[in-house]
């Protein structure tokens, strides 16, 4: 699975994804319209609270699967 992390994490996120086969791309410097172009190729996108994730953004993630948000909350995440 391809996945696109938006924020910096733990590096062991990434260490454990990797070990099970996934591709992880650190896009933590991409801006909103940077990510909005790329998100066509990704199945899996993991958040802090950089980015709102709203509908415009899910429409732009055709193959997505997951959207993981690490810490606490929601809020940026549509519903």
């Amino acid at each position: 699975m391809k996945i696109l992390h938006l924020d910096q994490n733990h590096p062991l996120l990434i260490q454990q994804l990797e070990k099970e086969g996934h591709t992880n791309v650190e896009g933590y410097q991409l801006s909103r319209e940077e990510v909005l172009k790329r998100l066509h190729s990704f199945e899996g996108i993991v958040i802090r609270s950089r980015i709102t994730v709203d509908r415009e953004f899910i429409d732009a993630a055709p193959k997505l699967r997951f959207i993981a948000r690490v810490g606490a909350g929601l809020e940026s995440i549509d519903t």
